[in-house]
């Protein structure tokens, strides 16, 4: 061995990981936040080290590693040799990128003073070979660890209804008279009528969506939504997902047993009579009313499910590995869209589109008419939540590396990467002028971006509970999100502005309606 590996060898020797953890624990609340995020590389690092130099590496990681939520460690605690490192890609991008952090200046000469006064070389050594360490003074730019990107333009414009259901709308006189008078009169003056694309329900749903829009309340601090919670009893541990139509008038639960209920929470639901009793009824009577349906076919637990805009059909994701499409005037299957492994989560755009992610660690695009993906993008781990831009140009998707990414679905670029959870990606929402993103994860924490420059403009802590749902409200910058114990509303610069407790009930999913009217719905925990 050379003169320089053995000095590097003495120097492992007192690593003062321990010291270092130690101190960071012990630091201001102001200044802990940036400082510990040097744990995880160096921490890596030093186990790394100890493979190479054949120290002891195993008690090193069994004791530190616990402090760490990252689905990777599961595969290095397999390493044992400097082969194992160089074959993997994920760990040889530790070794061969550096890892971005972003830190304050006093945070960053505090870290700097210690390892000095306590002379942890190694720690120093560490710092300067695998560690970007951006200073800042002031606001803080959220592009951290070993996945960037370029920052190239985006195009966030969006438009409250499709440009065929404008069409529809000035085609058909007797709009002018129903809510939407002055919409009519402001298309009327921007344009001339192109011919419709989109299926006549589709428009049907938009047409419908314009007229609650019109009647919405304004939503802010001063004036908070009404909200409805709807509880399932005797399902605590059976309940493993749900989803609220975008026009609030059904309910779907998904159960650990493999089946789907559809709920109607307005009205009853109407089933299309089969065709062998249609030949015997009336037109006016082709439909049989009911309040409740089940949709049986997966053969595993439910894990996400997203309505049509046009509540006509559905589409659901299972562990055993498919996304089933049903139709929902006939309640059976129509579709089935096959994986390798199990789907967590799914998302739909213009009744057309779907994106799906789950444990094989990517994100997949198909078209209703295809049984093949038209894109696949890829994560460091399980893709566990998927969102369209309300623009229907972008996909977001949040994974267990703690990374959210935006990709343009027409040239496949990665647009954006959001990085500032500590752990999993739990649930998506995009407020409806395309501009900002929400996240909730894990890490107990609701964050606001700002997609353009893909900075955090706000983070939400007082949740006590990792959040299962994040809703914007319309026309507006309230955000509605749900633990297993409470909704709780923020507000894009004021933070918290109300919290609603439950008595024993997990909220699964939240949602605004068009009217700025809170949905939620959980199980009750008896």
């Amino acid at each position: 061995m050379s003169t320089k590996h053995t000095a590097y060898s003495e120097l492992l020797d007192n690593h003062g990981y321990d010291k270092l953890k130690a101190w960071i624990e012990d630091s201001l609340d102001q200044f802990k936040l940036e400082l510990i995020q040097v744990l995880y590389p160096i921490f890596i690092h030093t186990y790394f080290d100890l493979i190479q130099y054949k120290k002891d590496f195993h008690s090193f990681f069994e004791k530190y590693s616990k402090d760490f939520n990252k689905p990777e460690l599961v595969l290095f605690s397999s390493f044992t040799d400097i082969s194992n490192i160089k074959e993997n890609s994920i760990a040889n991008a530790y070794r061969t990128d550096k890892y971005t952090i972003s830190m304050g200046k006093y945070a960053f000469n505090l870290l700097l003073n210690f390892c000095e006064e306590k002379e942890l070389n190694y720690i120093l050594k560490l710092i300067n070979q695998h560690l970007d360490i951006k200073v800042f003074v002031g606001v803080k730019n959220q592009v951290e660890g070993l996945v960037s990107c370029e920052m190239q333009p985006v195009n966030l414009t969006t438009f409250l209804v499709s440009r065929e259901t404008e069409d529809s709308i000035l085609k058909d006189e007797k709009y002018r008279y129903d809510h939407l008078e002055t919409f009519v009169s402001q298309l009327r003056k921007k344009r001339e009528n192109k011919n419709a694309g989109y299926s006549a329900s589709y428009i049907n749903a938009e047409i419908e969506k314009l007229k609650d829009i019109t009647k919405r309340i304004s939503c802010d601090s001063k004036n908070l939504p009404s909200i409805f919670c709807y509880t399932v009893f005797n399902s605590y541990d059976e309940l493993t997902c749900s989803e609220i139509s975008e026009d609030l008038k059904i309910l779907a639960l998904g159960f650990k047993n493999s089946k789907i209920e559809i709920h109607s929470l307005s009205g009853p639901l109407k089933k299309l009579k089969k065709s062998s009793e249609l030949e015997k009824t009336d037109q006016k009577e082709m439909f049989e009313e009911t309040e409740k349906e089940k949709l049986i076919g997966h053969q595993g637990p439910i894990y996400s499910i997203k309505f049509y805009k046009s509540n006509k059909f559905m589409l659901s994701s299972s562990q055993d590995n498919t996304v089933r499409l049903w139709s929902l005037e006939l309640f059976s299957l129509v579709a089935v869209y096959k994986s390798a492994f199990p789907i967590w989560s799914v998302d739909i755009t213009k009744d057309f589109y779907f994106a799906f992610g789950g444990a094989d660690k990517t994100c997949s695009i198909y078209s209703l008419l295809s049984s093949k993906p038209e894109r696949i993008f890829t994560a460091l781990s399980d893709v566990t939540c998927v969102k369209f831009h309300p623009n229907s140009n972008y996909v977001f998707y949040g994974s267990c590396d703690t990374y959210i990414r935006m990709y343009d679905i027409h040239t496949c670029a990665l647009m954006r990467v959001f990085t500032g959870h500590s752990e999993s990606i739990t649930c998506l929402d995009v407020s409806h002028c395309g501009m900002y993103l929400c996240s909730g994860s894990r890490d107990k924490q609701v964050i606001l971006w700002d997609i353009t420059t893909s900075k955090i403009i706000n983070t939400f802590t007082t949740h006590n509970f990792p959040i299962f749902s994040v809703s914007f409200c319309w026309f507006g910058f309230v955000i509605a999100s749900s633990d297993s114990e409470c909704v709780r509303l923020f507000e894009k610069e004021k933070g918290e502005i109300g919290v609603f407790y439950t008595k024993n009930t997990s909220l699964q999913c939240v949602k605004f309606g068009y009217r700025n009217i809170l949905s939620c719905v959980g199980p009750y925990n008896s």
